[in-house]
C-alpha cells in the first residue's frame, strides 16, 4: 500500500510541477515546442524575431528609379534562417546575409509609381515562418 502511495504521490507531483505549467505556457505565449524549450518562458519571448524596414520609409517619394537601398534590421526567430525579399510581390531576392543589421540590399530598377517591399523571414528549406515587415512608397 505505501508504494501505492508513493506513486500517486510522484505522479500528482508531475502533473502539478510540469504538465499543467506547461499547458498554461502554450496556450498562453502561443508556444507548441518542448517543455524543456519553453522552461525559460522569458528566453522564449524575447527569441521570436522582428523585421524592421528603416529605408525606405512608408510612404515617402524616392527621386531615382535604380540603386536604391532597402535597410532594414533583423533578428531571426529560432526558426528563421535567411530572408526573402518581394519587390511588387515578384520572385524573391534571397538575403543570407543577416548577421550584425542593421543590413542593406540595392533594389532593383523602379520604375515610376507605387511600389511594395515585403521582407519575409523564412526556414532553411524555404517555408514562410509568419514573421514580416512591408513598405509601400512613391517613386518619381
Amino acid at each position: 500500500m505505501k508504494a501505492w502511495n508513493n506513486l500517486v504521490s510522484t505522479l500528482l507531483l508531475t502533473l502539478i510541477c510540469v504538465l499543467i505549467p506547461k499547458a498554461v505556457l502554450a496556450s498562453d505565449s502561443g508556444y507548441s515546442g518542448s517543455w524543456s524549450d519553453s522552461a525559460k518562458s522569458s528566453t522564449v519571448a524575447m527569441s521570436k524575431g522582428y523585421i524592421k524596414i528603416i529605408a525606405p520609409q512608408d510612404g515617402k517619394v524616392l527621386k531615382s528609379e535604380r540603386g536604391d537601398k532597402l535597410k532594414y534590421d533583423v533578428q531571426l526567430s529560432p526558426d528563421g534562417n535567411h530572408l526573402h525579399v518581394y519587390v511588387d510581390g515578384n520572385k524573391p531576392i534571397i538575403d543570407h546575409k543577416v548577421k550584425g543589421c542593421p543590413c542593406a540590399i540595392t533594389l532593383p530598377p523602379l520604375s515610376p509609381g507605387k511600389h511594395t517591399v515585403a521582407i519575409k523571414e523564412a526556414t532553411k528549406h524555404h517555408h514562410l515562418t509568419g514573421l514580416a515587415s512591408s513598405v509601400t512608397f512613391d517613386v518619381k
